[in-house]
């Protein structure tokens, strides 16, 4: 999968609310991110129980980064509201991060 297409599916179920899908740059790498809401826990990977899931407390926003053969998801969750000062804290940790 692609990035945008990772995303995609995720806004297709019906218990996940995906807002926000921004192409961004991250690792120097292109990646595109999208904001998760729910009202009840949801699984958004890893089976029917999730090995990680969303909670009506927090918003998570999740990032795509293209990695390998592979797909690097970067998960940074807040309080509803907070996500986005969440984000520009984890941002300067992120971007200190060398993939290479």
């Amino acid at each position: 999968l692609t990035p945008a297409q990772a995303i995609e599916q995720l806004r297709g179920r019906a218990s996940l609310g995906a807002t926000n899908v921004t192409e961004r740059t991250l690792f120097g790498l292109p990646a595109v991110s999208v904001d998760l809401h729910t009202v009840v826990q949801s699984p958004v990977f890893g089976g029917v129980g999730g090995t990680f899931a969303t909670t009506p407390e927090l918003d998570a926003r999740l990032v795509f980064v293209p990695f390998g053969e592979g797909l690097l998801a970067v998960v940074v969750q807040a309080a509803a509201g907070d996500l986005e000062a969440r984000w520009l804290e984890a941002l300067p940790i992120l971007e200190s991060i060398d993939l290479g």
